[in-house]
């Protein structure tokens, strides 16, 4: 049986007390911290929701750390736009395979306020 375990995405270094049940309120363009806890896994899923949103458009996109520079790049073809206003059912992304140990989440658009959840389902299956 495969072991399963939960990543809130939308983590940032300087907020504390976060949970994976709690909705995050993103108000400008970022990236989330670094998350090392990929490095067991085989494969993630990516669980989109949003409970209130204002502004045209929000991308989010997963970045995979360079082991030559430390720097963060783009995962080739790994990117996920909800659509303007809440989403009815979460918008679900599937990676398989991982590569890399320690990967980002970064937002960009043009938006006001996005408030929801981006949650990894992180899948080993040793």
């Amino acid at each position: 049986m495969a072991r399963k375990t939960l990543v809130n995405m939308l983590r940032v270094a300087s907020v504390t007390g976060l949970s994976q049940v709690t909705s995050n309120v993103i108000t400008a363009a970022g990236n989330s911290m670094e998350f090392y806890e990929f490095a067991h896994a085989d494969a993630v899923q990516f669980t989109v929701d949003c409970s209130a949103f204002t502004g045209t458009s929000i991308t989010f996109v997963l970045n995979q750390r360079d082991p030559a520079t430390g720097l963060f790049v783009a995962v080739s073809g790994v990117s996920f736009t909800p659509v303007a206003g809440v989403l009815s059912t979460p918008l679900i992304v599937t990676v398989d395979p991982l590569y890399a140990s320690a990967y980002q989440l970064s937002w960009t658009g043009t938006f006001t306020t996005f408030t929801g959840s981006v949650v990894a389902t992180l899948i080993d299956r040793s």
